[in-house]
């Protein structure tokens, strides 16, 4: 996890600071809270997290089985050999996955990954012995996505029917998620526009391969020259040569 996020600060994808919190007892702020390696430490954390008013809560271990999570596609069927069960509290109301929208990802139809408020429970600690996620290659985009989407609630964009415009929804000043309605779906469609409709549209005329090839350089009044270097190296290769037999 600490060489994923260094990745990141790397790439200029995270930053330090506090508005995220990753693992340890949840204090105050955002945080991304794991399972205990040591059991014995399990209801210290549910009492922390219960104090932050959050209704999940950390259970018995679960069954093995595949990362189910169609918010994050990226890390989907991914095997995890070992997590804890995340329940909701009873009065709550919330029994399951598919309770409310607060369930991210599931493995074996249970939640896996929750966020609730500013809390987000993970079912695995990520490192092998629980789970082959940080042996994939989704595993850095996935932290990536858990501390600037998931964490801070940011939603994927959607698409709807209707009249045709985009809704942004907000959370102070920060834009966390869209709809799109009347999504045109000539708009995903990537076959290469003929040239008369490019030159009509854009103004400028589409080019061959050759003629890009030639445009690019008489672009900067550059001519190819290619040709006449090799010529010279091919000479003073000969010159080389004759000079070296005569001296011989």
């Amino acid at each position: 996890m600490a060489a994923a996020v260094e990745v990141l600060r790397d790439a200029k994808r995270v930053a330090g600071g506090n508005d995220v919190t990753i693992g340890g007892l949840p204090g105050r702020g955002t945080t991304i809270v794991f399972p205990p390696a040591d059991r014995a430490s399990l209801g210290e954390l549910n009492r922390a997290v219960a104090a932050r008013g959050t209704r999940w809560r950390y259970s018995v271990p679960g069954t093995p089985g595949p990362i189910a999570a169609p918010e994050l596609g990226l890390i989907g069927d991914v095997l995890v050999a070992r997590r804890n069960r995340i329940v909701a509290d009873v009065e709550s109301g919330a029994h399951g996955a598919g309770a409310d929208r607060s369930v991210m990802a599931t493995v074996n139809g249970e939640p896996w990954l929750v966020k609730d408020g500013d809390i987000v429970l993970v079912g695995s600690r990520l490192d092998t012995g629980w789970t082959a996620l940080p042996r994939a290659t989704a595993f850095v985009p996935f932290v990536d996505a858990l501390i600037n989407r998931v964490a801070r609630g940011e939603k994927p964009v959607a698409a709807a029917e209707g009249v045709v415009h985009v809704e942004f929804e907000t959370r102070g000043a920060d834009t966390v998620g869209a709809t799109v309605y009347g999504a045109d779906p000539r708009e995903s469609d990537l076959t290469p526009a003929p040239a008369d409709l490019v030159q009509d549209v854009l103004g400028a005329r589409p080019l061959d391969e050759g003629h890009f090839a030639a445009a690019r350089l008489s672009g900067t009044r550059r001519a190819e020259a290619s040709g006449w270097v090799l010529a010279l190296a091919i000479v003073v290769a000969l010159v080389e040569l004759g000079v070296a037999t005569l001296t011989q």
